[in-house]
């Protein structure tokens, strides 16, 4: 017998509707971006916003709190009166294409890493990747991941993964959200590929990737919603070494050498 899907009720509101963002968010955003791209030192180039930042841009901007998660990578965001945890995901735009225009006709897609599945961690089971059936070894996988989201579902009610999408030297950003989900591994075709990684498509698509060297868990094809929040970024003015220095209030008495 198949296992049935279930409607989930949650009782507590979320903090907002999906993908539907505070009013002040996309300006406190582009604020923090802007003031990071004025105070670098480096080049537009080199500027980069790593997923702690990006966990510290958000929560600011919803007025939520970073906190230490349940499950690391799967609520690092919390706001515990609307019971509503995030996880926070960046990713680079990489094509020529216009992101916009692939939004519109529904084609443009990130992958999301996703944390570190270890069977061998979890289930004291060491995956032979000559040897072992995929299906069996994307039971396991999944069950982790499973896992690890049901733990944090006792929790919190409303659970979603933001996603910041970075196109080149942060002059374009996009913003969505999804929910974060519970797989069932039946309902996935598993197969080694060349490289000897495991992979997972539902149909003709490749939903999963796991990588047995480092166990990394990455979701396949995730689809940028038409709904996303789109946001252009000016170049900011550069502030040099001397101005941040001055206004940072640096002294020769900021420092000193130790002797050893």
């Amino acid at each position: 017998m198949k296992t049935p899907k279930l409607r989930q009720a949650s009782i507590v509101k979320p903090l907002y509707p999906l993908n539907k963002f505070p009013q002040s968010f996309h300006k406190s955003v582009a604020q923090q971006i802007y003031a990071i791209k004025a105070t670098s030192l480096f080049s537009d180039k080199e500027i980069d916003i790593t997923g702690n930042l990006w966990e510290h841009i958000f929560a600011s901007s919803i007025n939520a709190k970073r906190d230490t998660a349940m499950a690391l990578g799967i609520d690092d965001i919390q706001d515990k009166k609307t019971s509503t945890a995030w996880s926070a995901k960046t990713v680079k735009w990489t094509p020529k294409t216009n992101i916009v225009e692939k939004i519109r006709d529904k084609s443009a897609k990130v992958q999301l890493i996703s944390g570190r599945n270890s069977p061998d961690y979890s289930f004291d089971f060491s995956v032979d990747r000559n040897k072992e059936d995929p299906a069996f070894v994307g039971e396991l996988v999944l069950e982790i991941w499973n896992e690890r989201v049901k733990n944090v579902r006792t929790v919190f009610s409303n659970l979603r993964t933001v996603v910041m999408v970075k196109c080149p030297n942060l002059k374009r950003i996009v913003i969505f959200e999804k929910e974060t989900e519970l797989y069932r591994s039946t309902d996935f075709r598993w197969e080694w590929n060349s490289n000897k990684n495991l992979n997972g498509f539902y149909g003709d698509k490749k939903m999963f990737t796991w990588q047995p060297h480092g166990s990394q868990f990455t979701i396949n094809n995730v689809i940028i919603p038409q709904n996303a929040s789109v946001i252009d970024i000016s170049n900011s003015k550069k502030l040099s070494k001397d101005n941040i220095l001055a206004l940072a209030g640096w002294s020769e008495k900021k420092f000193k050498i130790q002797t050893i």
